[in-house]
């Protein structure tokens, strides 16, 4: 435990339920200061918090952790206490559900505030505490099952009482923050792209489905409003049918930030908004299967300014419906937010490629928070697998370390009994993906070949041993591992027929698939270079199993007539060939040299089933390790895929090459794995 906080208590609002979900609640206290010396408060709250000093904002943004794990953070008050008495306010936001972002854990906040050697207040009982009475609780809509819920805010409710809070039974597992605080920008406001008229088509509907069904009427500028320099304000009474006014807003770019509306309405009325990525259906698509892109505001009358700190949205698109015909809008935007990173400069000679690097650099940008993430826009989720291309580029990028080694941490302090790793760390769902848990033994031997910190390597060394020791036991009578059976288990390799995993198994009839096995060969090899650092002795063992597990994927799954090898046994094998496959037998040195060449050359045949985005990493690396036999044909295949998102107006990559339109119309256009050329510019120099 920190020492600052030997006297402070966690402590939870009077007569809360401790098991409560999706709920805000405001803490308050008063301290003495002086103007001598500099001020910091210390705090951490589960899930997120929202800081005010005197009235004014100081700072949001809860470092997620676990039960055993609690993070605080470290905040300059300096410039925003006064001589004699200050006024703390704390708004606490209790997630409450396991999903992909973070895990249900026991509620509280705890802070202590400190000038110098003398500690000027601790959270105690003393403290006092409410509901917050302007956020909706409970169950509601869920932006999508991997954040969490959506929100409801009125700020036509009446002030509540204050009571003193209750101590809460959670221990002082304190951890401080391990990396920098999150940079808040300005309010990105946007350009207004187009305005008129709504019509609900549905009630009592889920937010997204109200806004995306209902019926848009343009008018122009000059029928609807009067622009100022300063503020919109609109007119729209002499339209009867209208239920209200929208307005679309365009930010240029891809960003990442909280919402902040500010305008003036004459009477009490309601408020959508809607975020997206794209205008595709000349909309923001706000409902995508049962995901609500988008929040409710319930306005009072006169002036409403609102700034929502709780959920980052990830946007272009802002959608705004007021329910009331006329108004003045004085900005509707976010509040970009990012981490700090000192970008490496670009010497790339040709255009197109520099303009690729650049926005790679941008997509990664966008996926890096408290931690990595997949997309800023659907999931914000942590996952072995993306994080590992996203630190391979972000080493070359930004050569700064203590984001991945944070990020791995998190991930590996999720380990379960089973010797997988959570599918999102800290998050816990129903499933894993047994696949991705070897990627980390690879993935934190890259983070020692780029860092060289022997020292995190021998912190995680036990957990990196239980997980390879029991794949170890996984390895049947004929020398390969079987696909995970179970329900809980997902065995996906990547978005492509015969790789998405969507089989479940049983212990009796799970098949043996290339991937798995070669995947898990790879991390034997990995961890056997790690033991070198930890543990000597062991390093042969496991380079054994390498070598042995190498020799039996080859004799199973080589088709010694095509040259090829097959995805899965006994499959059909027309449709069990795949490039990830033949890409993954090359990294992890499973093809003897006799039949390297060829198999390289079937790789890239037509009739081979293409990788996407994701896993073109492996298909890259397998090619350019041969020198500059194939250097041009993946600068074509650069030019070709990432070329044509941006030649599509592509500000961040998207998460495949299919767009918007992938998985079912919820294809994000930013996702971090797609940041790929950034590693092989870096790392082959062939530009």
């Amino acid at each position: 435990m920190n020492t600052y906080f030997r006297n402070a208590e966690w402590i939870f609002c009077k007569n809360a339920d401790i098991d409560t979900y999706n709920s805000y609640f405001d803490y308050k206290a008063e301290f003495q200061t002086k103007l001598t010396e500099e001020t910091f408060i210390y705090l951490s709250s589960c899930s997120q918090y929202a800081l005010y000093i005197n009235g004014q904002f100081i700072d949001c943004g809860q470092y997620p952790g676990y039960e055993n794990y609690q993070v605080f953070d470290v905040l300059d008050i300096t410039s925003y206490v006064t001589e004699g008495k200050n006024e703390l306010l704390l708004t606490q936001y209790v997630s409450g559900i396991d999903c992909a972002t973070g895990r249900k854990q026991t509620p509280g906040v705890i802070f202590t505030v400190w000038q110098g050697e003398e500690c000027l207040l601790n959270s105690s009982t003393k403290c006092l505490g409410r509901v917050n009475p302007y956020y909706a609780y409970g169950e509601m809509e869920r932006v999508t099952y991997q954040i969490g819920f959506t929100f409801k805010y009125s700020a036509c409710q009446n002030e509540t009482t204050w009571t003193e809070c209750v101590l809460t039974d959670k221990e002082k597992q304190l951890y401080e923050r391990p990396i920098k605080k999150l940079v808040l920008q300005s309010d990105v406001l946007g350009s207004l792209k187009t305005q008129g008229i709504f019509i609900d088509s549905v009630h009592h509907e889920p937010l997204g489905k109200t806004m995306q069904t209902a019926f848009l009427a343009n008018r122009g500028r000059d029928e609807l409003l009067a622009l100022n320099h300063t503020h919109i304000s609109w007119n729209a009474t002499d339209e009867s049918i209208a239920d209200g006014v929208y307005f679309v807003f365009d930010a240029e770019t891809e960003n990442v930030g909280f919402l902040s509306l500010d305008f003036d309405v004459p009477e009490e009325c309601d408020v959508l908004i809607g975020y997206g990525e794209h205008l595709e259906d000349l909309r923001v698509r706000s409902y995508v299967e049962e995901r609500n892109f988008c929040g409710y505001y319930h306005a009072k009358p006169g002036r409403n300014q609102f700034f929502h700190p709780f959920l980052r949205m990830g946007m272009r698109y802002l959608q705004i419906h007021i329910y009331s015909k006329t108004g003045t809008l004085y900005h509707a935007g976010i509040r970009p937010t990012y981490y700090p990173l000192k970008v490496k400069e670009c010497n790339i000679g040709d255009a197109l490629h520099r303009k690729i690097y650049e926005v790679g650099v941008r997509t990664l940008q966008h996926c890096m928070h408290e931690h990595y993430e997949d997309c800023p826009w659907r999931e914000q989720a942590l996952y072995t697998f993306d994080s590992r291309i996203q630190m391979l580029c972000g080493y070359h990028a930004f050569e700064e370390y203590d984001f991945p080694k944070a990020s791995l941490r998190l991930m590996l302090r999720s380990l379960r009994e089973d010797g997988t790793l959570e599918l999102c760390a800290p998050g816990k769902v129903a499933i894993t993906i047994p696949s991705f848990t070897p990627v980390f033994i690879r993935q934190l031997y890259e983070y020692f070949l780029h860092s060289n910190d022997a020292d995190f390597v021998k912190e995680c060394f036990g957990g990196l041993k239980y997980i390879i020791d029991s794949f170890e036991k996984r390895i049947a009578e004929n020398g390969l591992i079987p696909c995970f059976a179970g329900t809980e288990y997902w065995n996906f390799y990547e978005w492509k027929k015969g790789l998405s995993g969507g089989e479940r198994y049983t212990i009796e009839n799970a098949p043996y698939e290339l991937p798995l096995n070669a995947i898990v060969s790879d991390a034997f090899s990995c961890f056997a270079k790690l033991c070198e650092l930890a543990s000597p002795e062991l390093s042969a063992h496991y380079n054994e199993l390498h070598q042995c597990l190498n020799k039996h994927i080859h004799l199973a799954f080589y088709d010694n007539e095509r040259n090829v090898y097959f995805t899965r046994l006994g499959d059909d094998k027309n449709s069990s060939l795949h490039v990830l496959t033949q890409a993954l037998a090359l990294y992890a040195d499973v093809v003897p040299n006799e039949h390297k060449k060829t198999v390289l050359e079937n790789m890239l045949n037509k009739d081979m089933i293409p990788c996407t985005l994701s896993s073109s990493i492996y298909k890259y690396d397998a090619l350019l390790r041969e020198g500059d036999t194939y250097w041009e044909y993946v600068k074509k295949d650069i030019e070709k895929q990432w070329g044509n998102m941006l030649f599509s107006g592509a500000t961040t990559f998207w998460e495949t090459a299919e767009g918007h339109a992938d998985f079912n119309n919820a294809g994000s256009l930013c996702h971090g794995w797609s940041a790929v050329p950034i590693y092989l510019y870096a790392t082959y120099n062939f530009l």
